[in-house]
Formats: C-alpha cells, structure tokens, sequence
C-alpha cells in the first residue's frame, strides 16, 4: 500500500477529517504489509496485558475490531484538541473515541493518532475507568 498524507487536523477536527482518519486507520490495520506503534510501548503493553492480548497478531486484530466499531459520534472531543507528547509522535493529533464495544462487550476506550508521515500510532485501547466526559458537538 502506497503511505497517504493523513489529513490535517482542525481545532476541533471535522467530520471529514475525522472520517478520513478512521479511514486510514482501519486501511492501515487491514494491511499485512503495514504495521502501527505504541506511541508509549510500556501504557500500550499494560492495556493489552488487561485484555488478554499476549501476541501482536491479538492487539492488531483487537486494534483492527475497534478502528471497525467505532464511527464519529463516538469521538470524546477534548478541549482543547490533544497532541501527544510522546517522544516516537511529537506533535501529533490524538483521535479519541469511547463507545459501546460489541466485540469486546463493553464500554471501550481507544485512542489514536495519523503521524504526518502516514504511520498509525495507538495511544491506549481499553475498557475506561472514567465517565465519558462530553460527546462530539455538532
């Protein structure tokens, strides 16, 4: 697969541009030549770890089932917009999404982030422990 621009990210995103990020998400996930990053190795592994997801082949697929579940009126809206921190993605637009999991059969957490380079970086997947804090605004 040819690596695509990811889109710009607004303050906050719009709906194309979130749609376009899930798009390229999930192409990316459902590529077996493309691969996506822990954007904090030691959080993302605690995560899987909390799920059952000892290999790579269970988070990708994990990570694939979510990118599929999860569409636009699930995006948690932080405000301001996010951009991580993390030393592998500076800079990059974190993506948030909290929905009603039916792979997973609960409440899901799943958080993720197009580098502008095009490479997936996963910040955290997992069942929250925390109330969802405010739905997209339309």
């Amino acid at each position: 697969m040819q690596r695509r621009t990811p889109p710009r990210i607004s303050a906050p995103p719009t709906d194309e541009e979130l749609q376009l990020s899930l798009e390229m998400a999930r192409e990316i996930l459902a590529d077996p030549d493309e691969d996506w990053f822990p954007a904090n190795t030691f959080k993302l592994d605690e995560e899987f770890e909390r799920l059952g997801l000892d290999t790579h082949e269970a988070q990708t697929d994990a990570l694939r089932r979510a990118a599929a579940e999860v569409c636009l009126a699930d995006y948690e809206q932080p405000e301001p917009p996010g951009l991580s921190n993390e030393s592998a993605c500076r800079g990059t637009p974190m993506l948030p999404f909290y929905w009603q999991s039916e792979s997973f059969g609960s409440l899901m957490f799943f958080k993720f982030g197009l580098q502008r380079h095009g490479y997936l970086y996963v910040f955290s997947l997992h069942v929250p422990d925390f109330p969802r804090k405010r739905q997209r605004k339309r």
